[in-house]
């Protein structure tokens, strides 16, 4: 967690070498429990440390901050995104903000 490592720090001395498995399946049980947009706008905690999501774009320029952490967001387009280990089947195309899947599509040709 390039964005949040005194928070990240913190829960490893908790969870030792678990903790990112432990962190995904807690980010997990919260999308499921309050939805991915919830989860976005809001981050979410565990064990008395805060994680945020997504970094918004900041309305001002004064503070350079906010602006190098909305730059560590990391957004990724895949294509041909298999999603099965037993066979071949895969989702045309997927978009991903911060390793969270944000959005699915299928292509289809009339031809």
């Amino acid at each position: 967690m390039d964005s949040q490592p005194k928070e990240y720090e913190k829960l490893t001395v908790q969870y030792g070498e678990e903790t990112e498995i432990k962190l995904c399946k807690r980010l997990n049980e919260e999308i499921v429990r309050r939805g991915v947009i919830d989860v976005l706008r809001n981050g979410f905690k565990d064990r008395g440390c805060s994680f945020s999501m997504v970094y918004f774009q900041p309305n001002s320029g004064l503070n350079l901050e906010p602006r190098e952490l909305c730059l560590k967001n990391r957004r990724s387009l895949i294509r041909q995104l298999k999603y099965s280990l037993k066979n071949e089947n895969s989702i045309d195309m997927a978009l991903f903000l911060n390793g969270i899947p944000l959005l699915t599509i299928e292509l289809k040709n009339q031809l």
